[in-house]
């Protein structure tokens, strides 16, 4: 898997790469999977929001660049919406992950952890 995105997207990233190597790619509906839901981060969390947009726009500059100037729009919309909603940490997240994307800073979030307001 792809270090850059530490958390979130990079199955998928992966799977595509694999795809385009040739390898094939099976889904498999009678499996079962148990997952903790939000097990790494709860809720609502500033990292949740932070790795989900600076990884979404990883993604899609490397997959799907045509569709990158859309997901950049609905990211800043998201923001003002988490913002105006009262959404604090949410806000700050996608303020935080859409900045990193453009400073190129990858991998696990070195900033830490902000303390809500």
């Amino acid at each position: 898997l792809c270090e850059d995105y530490f958390l979130y997207w990079e199955e998928l990233d992966w799977n595509i790469r694999a795809a385009r190597r040739g390898w094939k790619i099976v889904y498999t509906p009678s499996s079962l999977l148990w997952h903790r839901c939000s097990a790494s981060f709860k809720g609502d969390s500033y990292l949740t929001h932070y790795y989900l947009i600076r990884n979404c726009l990883l993604f899609y500059r490397r997959h799907a660049p045509l569709y990158l100037p859309r997901i950049l729009y609905r990211t800043v919309r998201q923001q003002a919406e988490y913002r105006k909603a009262g959404r604090p940490d949410a806000a700050r997240g996608f303020r935080d992950g859409f900045l990193d994307f453009f400073l190129f800073r990858f991998g696990k979030n070195r900033r830490g952890i902000p303390v809500a307001r």
